[in-house]
């Protein structure tokens, strides 16, 4: 959502992250809201802006998450709605992000699994990790893949390791190597 919003205008994904507040004034201590007549250009194109903003959560989102979401004002009411409702409290976030290293540190090649698959499993891991903000450096993922394979793979992780500079090497050139690898294995 937050490519779609600033590919639309990167301002409308700014109202996400700090949020909008319509004009308001002070007056003898108390906080009043200015009247559209006496907003100036600027609060006016903000105004809009904030609307673009709620439209295109609404248009986007199915008609459960539109419920939750109709009588939010902001898109930043929308978004932290949003994240209470799929990525839970802090503490939800915590215990989620504790079984992703979990099944990061304890993950293997299965039997019988290809290693294309195997990737899949591995990216969809990494890319949790991401959303929840731990990083994962590229040279860590190329020594998790080459460690997670069973013995049946030492040869050829012995050429890559002794050929390549592993703190450079992409991820997606070792995960060719292993795939024209298990396609020779299996022609044999």
């Amino acid at each position: 959502m937050s490519t779609f919003l600033q590919s639309i205008d990167y301002c409308m994904w700014m109202f996400v992250n700090d949020g909008y507040v319509t004009p308001f004034k002070i007056v003898n201590g108390v906080k009043n809201q200015v009247p559209f007549n006496e907003w100036s250009n600027e609060d006016r194109e903000l105004a809009q802006l904030n609307a673009k903003c709620l439209n295109c959560f609404f248009c986007a989102l199915k008609s459960e998450d539109y419920m939750r979401v109709s009588t939010c004002a902001t898109g930043k009411e929308i978004w932290d709605r949003l994240c209470i409702t799929y990525e839970g409290t802090s503490e939800v976030k915590q215990s989620r992000l504790n079984i992703l290293l979990h099944d990061y540190e304890l993950f293997r090649l299965k039997p019988s699994e290809t290693i294309s698959y195997m990737y899949t499993r591995f990216t969809q891991i990494v890319t949790s990790l991401h959303a929840l903000c731990r990083e994962i450096s590229n040279s860590k993922k190329v020594n998790k893949i080459l460690i997670c394979l069973p013995s049946s793979y030492d040869a050829k992780i012995t050429a890559i390791t002794e050929s390549k500079d592993l703190n450079v090497y992409s991820i997606n050139n070792l995960l060719g190597s292993f795939i024209a690898y298990e396609q020779g294995v299996s022609q044999r």
